[in-house]
């Protein structure tokens, strides 16, 4: 389930091409993860901690890369920013009830659920490089890659390995 706040801005500054411009805000679940686990009991407020520290660190670093490759409008910037907090806070909800483990498929409900609010907040050829910038693996386009590229792709199937000769 998608939720997001709608404000249409009418004639107050919104570039030629959209000049409704529409201001998406997406909700980020800060709190606390209420689960009984030795990771959680060690680690209290884990999800808070690392939440903050990867919105210092990786979230607006991240942002500033999609914003200048898929040329993120001001109205979509609260939006995008939203919807990389909203990722990393739902990653780290499931890494800790996971006992500091993320299965593959909760990492791809992570993913499908960005890839939601972004379908959402962009057009459709920003939401192809917003694809571009999500897939990116060498870091230099997503600093949250490591995150999201964990692994395999759900449904994807490996590449075949070359037999040895």
């Amino acid at each position: 389930m998608l939720i997001a706040t709608v404000f249409i801005l009418d004639g107050c500054g919104g570039d030629a091409d959209h000049p409704k411009s529409k201001i998406l805000t997406f909700p980020v679940n800060r709190e606390p993860v209420e689960v009984e686990n030795s990771f959680a009991k060690d680690n209290p407020f884990y999800k808070q901690r690392a939440g903050a520290f990867y919105d210092t660190k990786y979230v607006s670093y991240s942002a500033a890369q999609l914003f200048d490759l898929a040329r993120v409008r001001p109205d979509q910037m609260t939006g995008t920013l939203d919807s990389m907090r909203a990722f990393v806070y739902d990653w780290l909800d499931f890494y800790v009830r996971g006992g500091g483990k993320i299965t593959d498929d909760q990492r791809q409900e992570c993913v499908s659920r960005m890839d939601e609010r972004f379908k959402a907040l962009l057009d459709e050829k920003q939401f192809k490089l917003y694809q571009k910038w999500r897939d990116d693996t060498s870091g230099k386009l997503n600093t949250l890659e490591f995150l999201i590229n964990q692994g395999p792709k759900t449904g994807l199937p490996d590449e075949p390995k070359p037999k040895a000769n």
